[in-house]
């Protein structure tokens, strides 16, 4: 499974943002135990003169994995993004389920 967030932040407040979400929010997600690993991308596609976009992509260990997120994590950590950027951005989250994962042939 993979949940991917898209935030757009206020220009003004990307740098902090941005040093927050690598240096304490994703970690903090990660440090649940329930996804492999993380996606910083910028979404230049996105952007508006006031914000710049971003998406996070989370791989989840599997359902149950991203179910025990959502159940016991999610509220906290995300009441803290917001009571940190409060009217400087918005969010939207979807969840993604992985079909087929691919990988390059050896040789």
């Amino acid at each position: 499974m993979l949940y991917v967030v898209f935030v757009a932040i206020d220009r003004d407040r990307a740098d902090a943002w941005t040093t927050w979400m690598r240096e304490a929010h994703v970690p903090d997600v990660l440090a649940t135990g329930c996804f492999a690993d993380a996606l910083m991308l910028r979404d230049e596609a996105a952007d508006t003169p006031e914000r710049l976009g971003w998406r996070f992509v989370y791989r989840a260990h599997d359902a149950d994995a991203l179910a025990r997120y959502q159940a016991n994590y999610a509220a906290a950590l995300q009441a803290d993004h917001t009571d940190r950027f409060a009217g400087t951005f918005d969010a939207r989250r979807e969840l993604l389920p992985v079909v087929e994962r691919f990988t390059p042939p050896t040789s």
